[in-house]
């Protein structure tokens, strides 16, 4: 039944505002399995933020902007389908699931005024498709122990020591006997320069978590 809303929602928002040929592309892409096929993102020098797509890219920013602003659940599924096929490659390099036994998915959390302006979290939307695609076989998923604490301004657009300012304390932890010990896999849409990835990064360390990884879809 909620599929069959979706749909006709979709069909409807559709009819109202067509997809352009961008977002055409990147569904018939998704259809066929080839979404992974876009351009790679350059490495980031943290090593443990792993990007996926190039957000130069115009099919990247395209894919982000259907994921973020029209909830595109087509290619969130698929896009959760790249960013899984990610992680087992990543989780490899740590010689398998033993040395990253039982990961959390953490998606960076919003504040209120940001989710009731959008009405979803779309990092959250990414990791339960990616929760999906896994067939909820290696992976658990925590959406309530990372906390957004205050509104934070749009950071693309400002200076790296700017970003520092307004990310400083912005998130907090809850529930730390849950994430205490184990190893943790933030999940967001895109990173610029990392600074949320590792202002979220820093108030986990501190409430005891073990290994922590971040996968984004683009930087």
């Amino acid at each position: 039944m909620k599929n069959w809303i979706a749909l006709v929602f979709k069909s409807f928002r559709d009819f109202l505002f067509p997809p352009g040929k961008l977002a055409k592309e990147l569904e018939e892409m998704a259809r066929a399995g080839k979404l992974h096929s876009l351009e790679e993102s350059p490495e980031m020098k943290d090593g443990w933020i792993y990007p996926i797509f190039n957000y130069r890219n115009a099919f990247a920013r395209e894919l982000i902007w259907q994921i973020k602003y029209r909830k595109n659940e087509e290619l969130i599924g698929a896009a959760g389908s790249v960013m899984l096929e990610a992680i087992v490659g990543i989780l490899g390099e740590f010689e398998g699931m033993a040395r990253f036994d039982s990961p959390i998915l953490v998606p960076i959390p919003q504040s209120g005024k940001r989710h009731h302006e959008r009405g979803f979290n779309q990092a959250q939307l990414l990791a339960e498709a990616i929760l999906k695609a896994d067939g909820n076989n290696n992976f658990s998923i925590d959406t309530k122990s990372l906390v957004k604490t205050k509104d934070t301004p749009a950071q693309t657009s400002l200076r790296r020591s700017k970003r520092l300012e307004n990310l400083k304390d912005c998130f907090a932890v809850k529930n730390r006997q849950k994430i205490a010990g184990r190893n943790i896999i933030l999940i967001d849409d895109v990173t610029t320069t990392g600074a949320t990835l590792k202002e979220a990064r820093r108030v986990l360390k501190e409430a005891g978590t073990k290994k922590i990884i971040a996968i984004t879809l683009a930087h």
